[in-house]
């Protein structure tokens, strides 16, 4: 699921910044560039923080944060105080969010599995993780055309 949700993250919020602000092809472009800008800064000094933390509390700590973010899209959209810098601080916020899971979670699964049954762990999860990716895309167009 919540490779899902980033992959909805990566096409939902340039959608939401057309829509809803009428956001320049540039603003989309930066704003697509601040979802993945996280991975570039601190996916290194993440990945040696994350062998010295309890994945698994990282991870629920990490969808909470992403959770909190995206749901303050529609709050601020009600409220009308929905600004472009909003869904910057949200993608690089969700962005953050899925360095740390993302790394925590392909450690954890060594802590989980041993043996034969890693390897076949580790195939289970990058088949999720390409469903993930082909799925998000589209969940985000749909609901882009219901929403018209």
């Amino acid at each position: 699921m919540s490779g899902l949700g980033n992959s909805l993250t990566v096409v939902a919020l340039p959608l939401i910044a057309v829509e809803a602000l009428d956001a320049s092809s540039t603003a989309v472009g930066l704003l697509a560039a601040a979802v993945w800008l996280p991975w570039l800064l601190v996916g290194l000094p993440v990945g040696a923080w994350v062998d010295r933390t309890r994945k698994r509390p990282l991870m629920i700590a990490c969808d909470l944060v992403s959770v909190s973010a995206l749901v303050s899209i529609p709050v601020a959209a009600w409220l009308d105080v929905l600004t472009f810098r909003h869904l910057v601080v949200v993608a690089l916020l969700c962005g953050t969010a899925a360095v740390c899971f993302n790394t925590a979670y392909h450690a954890y699964i060594r802590i989980v599995l041993e043996g034969r049954d890693l390897l076949e762990g580790n195939a289970k999860l990058q088949g999720s993780e390409a469903a993930a990716q082909v799925a998000g895309p589209g969940v985000s167009g749909s609901a882009r055309r219901s929403v018209r």
